[in-house]
């Protein structure tokens, strides 16, 4: 018996994809057909004369439907997860001590803070209601901005001051803190603000 799709799409580049997937989403069964060997379409690569180069795609967008497409159902439990994930490497940190490992935690930290970064945000904006997005995003950023300041110096003061793991532990004190503020941020839908008339 030959298989059933309730729709074609044409292309497996990253818009055909999106779309399949959005089509899945809503309970249709697409059928993607694609005339090359891979998928992916122009954010992709190939090979020449053993050099990787690019068939287009430099970026993507952020945001928008391609972003509610790949995050579908993804929100407080990811960020969460990634928060854990932190924790347990700033108990690698306290463990182990001042040895070379102890660099491997950082890094390993800033990998996860670094790969969760657009996610926490594009949460963050969907928690914030519609009517109040623009000036959402603006603080947002500018707390971001102003934490980036203001770090690296406090870092330098208390490096200073005492030594460089004192540093470090200030940022693992940091990211603690971050990891329980996060329990307060809203799980859900942004809710509609009720729009101001004039009296």
């Amino acid at each position: 018996m030959a298989e059933r799709f309730d729709c074609v799409v044409i292309g497996a580049g990253i818009g055909g994809l999106a779309a399949a997937a959005r089509l899945v989403a809503a309970g249709l069964r697409p059928l993607v057909v694609e005339e090359r060997d891979r998928v992916g379409g122009r954010f992709s690569s190939v090979d020449v004369e053993g050099f990787r180069v690019s068939t287009g795609a430099v970026a993507v967008e952020c945001g928008g439907v391609l972003e509610d497409t790949l995050l579908a159902g993804l929100n407080h439990d990811l960020a969460h997860t990634s928060m854990m994930l932190t924790a347990v490497m700033i108990v690698g940190m306290l463990l182990a001590g001042k040895s070379a490992l102890f660099v491997v935690f950082i890094a390993l930290i800033g990998f996860f803070l670094y790969a969760m970064r657009s996610v926490l945000q594009a949460w963050a904006v969907e928690s914030v209601p519609t009517s109040l997005a623009g000036a959402g995003v603006g603080i947002q950023f500018g707390i971001t901005a102003i934490g980036a300041a203001i770090a690296p110096a406090l870092f330098g003061m208390i490096a200073d001051a005492y030594d460089l793991y004192a540093g470090f532990y200030f940022l693992a004190g940091i990211i603690a803190a971050s990891n329980f503020l996060i329990f307060f941020i809203p799980n859900g839908a942004a809710v509609q603000a009720k729009p101001v008339t004039a009296s």
